[in-house]
């Protein structure tokens, strides 16, 4: 390879290492984003039309819309997915953050049949007609 061959194909690498750069600069911090976000996200591939993605933060992880994206990925690597095998990142913005609370167990058949115990009469639904050794009746 000649000399102007290599400084040729240097400037290549250097310029697509600056369009690389320069996405990941523009990228969203995912990592500092709070567990529960969920990000709507504008990704194009290639040349292609641009299409959404959401996505949502559970725990550590992120998950993503569309068959053929990734789940249960780190933001680091997230962040690496956007930017790889053609695709660029578009817009993303922040559409929502809730957390999940946990809820002690219930029995939902016993909480209806007490509803329905609360008002006999009522659509056929009598007092009498219960059995709550077999939970047959109703």
């Amino acid at each position: 390879m000649s000399l102007e061959a290599r400084k040729d194909k240097i400037r290549r690498d250097i310029a697509r290492q600056e369009r690389y750069l320069e996405s990941l600069e523009a990228m969203p911090e995912f990592e500092e984003l709070k567990d529960g976000s969920v990000v709507a996200m504008t990704v194009s591939y290639g040349a292609s039309s641009p299409y959404p993605v959401i996505a949502y933060k559970g725990g550590d992880a992120w998950y993503l819309t569309g068959a053929k994206s990734p789940n249960g990925i780190t933001s680091a690597d997230l962040a690496e997915w956007l930017v790889s095998q053609g695709r660029h990142l578009r817009s993303a913005v922040v559409i929502a953050e809730f957390t999940v609370e946990r809820v002690p167990a219930f029995d939902i058949g016993e909480a209806m049949a007490a509803a329905m115990r609360e008002f006999p009469g009522r659509r056929g639904f009598l007092v009498d007609t219960y059995d709550e050794s077999s939970g047959r009746g109703l």
